[in-house]
């Protein structure tokens, strides 16, 4: 039985009843009529007790509420349970950036407003603006996300895009990536004495840009048996804290490397511009080359040191960590050790990337088939 009163003798009369979980409330009724407070307080009564009983469905009462609230407010909280989760910051943004795209060419202003025809409708904004399938897989799995998200957390009563697909990245590359040859190396080393280290790092660890853009001097691990370098689980992909192991000679040379400040090892331009970057070092390197003397006319023609080679391959900053997982294979290491040293998620992944490389072993193995056929 609830119960009114005031804490003034002209106050607006205050209510205290028990709600359906059992708990004692107390709230203002926001009037000083004792009649009309009376009034408020048995329908705050009755609605409790109506919960309590299961007239009411909390879930479907959930559902109602949420469905008028701003779209901008359910992605703010859906980027703070990324957040919270400790997803890596520069991985938050995107999808973040990536939503509100599709939240303002779409013009969704509440949750009921998503449809799978207006996801669709943006993808093939995108495709007029000749984006790869890359491109719009990366969209695609934004707004999906999101929509599970609301889905789990009782905001919708169903994934109104369950049954979108991305579409296939394969299908439609738009940048294919080719390694870094061990000849073409020996030339671009000499080629580009102030960034060498930097290179050499991010082909004997496989580092992102990003990754290497933020080494704090303290997370080189030069000494010791295993020397090695941290990168804090904050700025790697899979939010994973990363222990790339490097040769002992290697650690020699990054002991004698001067930091670029207290915070950084390297000094490094905008992410933007660490592929042009690249390719000057590589214009540099193959003029070099060019200009060696026992040179060819031919030589013109060769698409050694080439920013992309005639196949349509490119050498960006990436294509340095590409080299890491292609030099392995191709010196016959072991697919999962590779799968580790890459941080990748599956096996597939390795095997998908650089299966190709590793040393044929198929005729080798059918002989030992039958060896034991002729037993």
């Amino acid at each position: 039985m609830g119960t009114l009163y005031r804490r003034t003798k002209k106050g607006n009369w205050q209510a205290e009843y028990t709600n359906h979980t059992g708990e004692r409330i107390q709230k203002s009724t926001k009037t000083a009529d004792k009649r009309t407070a009376a009034q408020i307080m048995a329908y705050w009564e009755t609605e409790a007790a109506k919960r309590s009983s299961g007239f009411i469905d909390h879930a479907l009462e959930r559902i109602q509420q949420q469905a008028t609230r701003p779209i901008a407010e359910h992605k703010a909280e859906w980027i703070r349970s990324i957040e919270s989760k400790g997803n890596a910051k520069v991985h938050t943004k995107r999808h973040g950036e990536r939503l509100q795209a599709i939240i303002d060419h779409c013009d969704w202003a509440i949750v009921a407003d998503i449809t799978p025809e207006s996801v669709d409708k943006f993808t093939q904004s995108l495709r007029d603006l000749n984006r790869s399938n890359q491109t719009v897989a990366h969209y695609v799995q934004a707004v999906k996300q999101f929509t599970r998200w609301l889905s789990r957390t009782g905001r919708i009563p169903r994934n109104p895009l369950e049954t979108l697909t991305k579409p296939n990245p394969k299908a439609d590359r738009r940048r294919i990536r080719r390694m870094l040859l061990p000849d073409e190396w020996h030339w671009l080393r000499q080629a580009s004495t102030n960034r060498a280290i930097l290179y050499e790092l991010a082909i004997q660890t496989g580092l992102r840009s990003n990754e290497l853009r933020s080494l704090h001097p303290s997370h080189l691990k030069l000494t010791g048996k295993h020397p090695h370098v941290l990168v804090s689980s904050g700025n790697t992909k899979d939010n994973e804290t990363a222990r790339q192991y490097i040769t002992r000679d290697f650690a020699k040379t990054l002991a004698n490397l001067e930091p670029a400040n207290r915070q950084t090892v390297f000094a490094l331009p905008d992410a933007y511009y660490m592929a042009s970057m690249l390719r000057d070092d590589l214009a540099i390197a193959r003029a070099s080359w060019l200009e060696r003397p026992d040179h060819t006319d031919d030589d013109l023609e060769n698409d050694f040191l080439l920013a992309k080679n005639d196949a349509g391959e490119a050498l960006d900053f990436h294509a340095l960590r590409h080299t890491c997982g292609a030099w392995l294979a191709i010196k016959n290491v072991h697919p999962k050790t590779i799968q580790t040293v890459m941080r990748h998620a599956s096996i597939t992944l390795t095997m998908d990337t650089y299966g190709h490389l590793f040393p044929n072993a198929e005729p080798e193995a059918i002989e030992k088939l039958g060896s034991l056929l002729c037993q």
